[in-house]
């Protein structure tokens, strides 16, 4: 009796224990690199959090390089404008400083028509001679 009693709590020790190291162990992934980036209209947003020192960062818009940024342990956030009247491509390319390739991505996008603001004709509905 006494051996079963070992035994069953033996196994929900070895039971415990691996579930809190499983739950560290997504709780690292869950806070790991975090890539977030979004174009509007008027603006490309890139929002880098969780990143490790030495990490860069490249964004290309319309092909000009704006040059690439290292950042690192703190995030990189910066938001660059977008004409709403001429159509536009993007691309930011981040690779982590810690290495691990599975971390670098890269972005890309262009704007839709919809984006380009339309300008009204001239002379029209400006109440001119007629």
């Amino acid at each position: 009796m006494a051996r079963i009693l070992t035994r069953t709590i033996g196994g929900a020790a070895a039971s415990i224990i691996v579930g809190g190291i499983a739950a560290v162990a997504v709780t690292g992934v869950a806070s790991a690199h975090t890539p977030e980036v979004s174009a509007s209209c008027t603006q490309l947003h890139v929002a880098l959090a969780n990143y490790p020192g030495n990490s860069t960062v490249d964004v290309v818009l319309d092909d000009t390089d704006h040059g690439a940024a290292t950042f690192g342990p703190s995030a990189f956030d910066d938001t660059f404008p977008l004409d709403a009247t001429r159509k536009h491509t993007w691309s930011v390319s981040v690779t982590s400083g810690d290495g691990d390739h599975a971390f670098d991505k890269t972005f890309s996008g262009k704007s839709t028509d919809a984006c380009l603001a339309v300008a009204p004709p001239v002379g029209v509905g400006t109440g001119g001679a007629t």
